[in-house]
């Protein structure tokens, strides 16, 4: 953490919000029934739900890539990865803690 810039304030250690980042690269895209599917399975604490390719806005990702990235508060708890994708994953899921500067205006 840089401690000479005041706007990078380590949240957790404030009581603030960290939020954790799910990178899962699929075997193919997922179809429309299964993105309801994910939709459905999704815990209280998903913040944002963004997939490549057809069912949904396109993220930048290499062409021919598929992946589902979630965004979600992070609780401490372990990630789980909903059925849906855990049938479709290529390789391991990236899971990355992200911490809001301190003057972000993200309601979580």
């Amino acid at each position: 953490m840089d401690r000479t810039n005041p706007s990078l304030v380590d949240l957790r250690e404030i009581g603030g919000p960290a939020l954790r980042l799910t990178t899962c690269l699929l075997d193919r895209p997922l179809d429309p029934a299964e993105v309801d599917e994910l939709l459905a399975a999704l815990p209280p604490k998903t913040r944002a739900l963004l997939v490549t390719g057809d069912a949904s806005a396109r993220l930048p990702v290499r062409e021919g890539e598929h992946a589902v990235l979630l965004l979600e508060a992070d609780t401490g708890e372990a990630s789980t990865v909903p059925d849906v994708l855990a049938a479709r994953l290529r390789d391991w899921p990236s899971v990355t803690t992200l911490l809001p500067a301190a003057r972000a205006l993200l309601a979580i």
